[in-house]
């Protein structure tokens, strides 16, 4: 009679051990994508019309973030600044307000929505940055993807060249793959 209980024990020690290890897993993925989010602008420039003046804040904006990255970027930038200007982040109801943002990140993995956002800035200089959109799906200039197990990005440089966005061969170096016209 103990031995099934012991049995049924540790089979729900181990779930319970393997859920935690998966949930610390994202933590650490999304930790990873919101320092990504931050130490990739250095690496990018904007063409002067889209450049605000130097005393106005950085704006890193989030649309359709189900999971809260956007908190864990804030904790990131907080106290840094970018060319010495403050770096702010702030979470989008409508992605039509992304035109007061230099980069945007689309958290959803809905086609549709992704889509209907970078529509939304398709005329903008702003750094669309959107998370594990598959091959032929609409992506942002830059695409986060988990190659194995570590997060790694797609630059789309042709999208950011018509944007007038330039990315720098570092950069570009780094992707897993350039990513291009599925916008």
């Amino acid at each position: 009679m103990r031995a099934p209980l012991i049995a049924l024990a540790l089979a729900l020690a181990v779930l319970f051990v393997s859920s935690t290890a998966r949930a610390q897993e994202r933590s650490l993925e999304y930790a990873i994508k919101a320092s990504y989010i931050y130490k990739l602008i250095p690496f990018v420039t904007w063409p002067d019309s889209a450049a605000s003046p130097a005393v106005e804040p950085f704006v890193i904006c989030a649309f359709d973030d189900p999971k809260d990255l956007a908190a864990l970027v804030s904790e990131a930038v907080a106290g840094q600044r970018i060319d010495d200007r403050q770096i702010i982040v702030r979470r989008l109801d409508s992605a039509a307000a992304a035109s007061q943002c230099q980069l945007m990140y689309v958290g959803t993995d809905n086609a549709d929505a992704v889509a209907a956002a970078l529509d939304a800035v398709q005329d903008k200089a702003v750094l669309t940055v959107t998370d594990g959109m598959p091959p032929g799906r609409p992506h942002g200039i830059i695409n986060f993807v988990i190659v194995g197990d570590h997060v790694r990005f797609q630059i789309d440089p042709e999208e950011a060249q018509r944007k007038g966005i330039s990315i720098s061969s570092k950069l570009l170096s780094l992707a897993v793959s350039a990513a291009s016209g599925n916008q």
